[in-house]
């Protein structure tokens, strides 16, 4: 049988609404990097941005053509000839870039903050919405066998849902607002309710029913429908009329960066997980009187070891989690695949590769 040298791909060539799928040739490893089999990959946020051409990924233009795909779990086929520590079979999960080590924020573990290291899967060079992808072996985290595929493409946006929790400092018993019920909202929600939150409100509109239902599985004690209700005025009514002691932004809507503002109790916190498409307004001369906090929380590179561990030792938590999967498809059915995931038809859509 003749040797495969090429692979189906998912490529944005320019920000022209669409993918599109090509057969390209399988890359090939240098001496220091590793050569990985896909195994399973999410579509984020960013990859639905960059599928609908949006004007504010152009920063990304001269990186085109590439393929797409930061969220993803794979299998080492081949290895460099400097590369230790990794061997071919093992399993892995794939940071979207390799942190360098040696800056500030590296040698004080806040290395998704690195100012150096690789470029990102997905974005600056190729990704993992491909049969294969190249490399570093910094980038790859050993996945636990009592892992899923599918599970390991989910543990990058739940290092940023972890991430929120942590960063915003949420208490066993205090109350809980997420607003955006999209897989870092209900990842966030899941690591909450693991962590002992008291109240916990959960935010959308009439287009996120499934969600919604959803995030009631996985345990919100009320959810609110935002375009039928006065939102603010319902989380003010399910807590004694305070507001919520922490309310995490996921929604990316910079509108509701005052509203999640305005649902958050005095010296409360607002933690900002959503990356918004423009600038957001603020009313900081309330913020400041009501003693608020407001909180930016990005990444969650520092977190999936973590992440990992604790999944593997609780298998209720990871079925909890691999609930946020509503869809599996193949890059054949990308098409389909991203326009659910633009009217929100799914929670997450991942690709399965064989």
């Amino acid at each position: 049988m003749a040797e495969k040298r090429t692979m189906q791909a998912l490529l944005k060539r320019d920000l022209t609404p669409g993918i599109l799928i090509e057969e390209v040739p399988i890359p090939q490893p240098d001496d220091d990097q590793v050569l990985l089999k896909v195994r399973a990959a999410g579509i984020c946020g960013s990859d639905v941005h960059m599928y609908e051409g949006d004007a504010s990924y152009k920063v990304f233009e001269n990186s085109m053509p590439v393929i797409l795909g930061h969220e993803f779990s794979a299998e080492v086929v081949q290895v460099g000839g400097n590369v230790q520590g990794i061997a071919p079979g093992q399993r892995v999960v794939v940071r979207p870039r390799a942190p360098c080590g040696q800056c500030h924020y590296c040698k004080t573990n806040r290395r998704h903050m690195c100012t150096g290291g690789s470029l990102a899967h997905g974005l600056r060079i190729d990704g993992g919405f491909a049969e294969y992808v190249v490399t570093w072996p910094e980038t790859c985290i050993p996945l636990p066998d009592n892992i899923s595929d599918t599970l390991g493409a989910l543990i990058e946006p739940f290092g940023i849902a972890a991430n929120a929790v942590h960063d915003g400092g949420l208490n066993m018993g205090e109350s809980l607002v997420i607003q955006g019920p999209g897989p870092i909202g209900l990842l966030a929600l899941i690591v909450a309710k693991a962590r002992g939150v008291g109240n916990c409100i959960v935010i959308g509109t009439s287009r996120d029913t499934l969600r919604l239902e959803r995030a009631k599985a996985f345990g919100a004690n009320h959810v609110v429908i935002a375009d039928q209700v006065d939102a603010v005025q319902a989380v003010r009514d399910l807590t004694d009329g305070r507001g919520a002691d922490m309310v995490i932004e996921a929604s990316g809507v910079p509108a509701l960066l005052q509203t999640a503002l305005d649902m958050c109790d005095k010296m409360g916190r607002v933690v900002v997980a959503g990356i918004y498409a423009g600038p957001a307004q603020v009313d900081f001369t309330a913020m400041v009187r009501g003693g608020k906090s407001l909180i930016g929380t990005y990444g969650g590179l520092v977190a999936w070891e973590r992440i990992l561990a604790w999944l593997s030792a609780n298998p209720y938590y990871a079925q909890l989690s691999e609930d946020v999967i509503t869809h599996r498809s193949h890059l054949a059915d990308a098409d389909a695949a991203f326009k659910r995931s633009v009217n929100k038809e799914n929670i997450k859509e991942v690709f399965i590769f064989n």
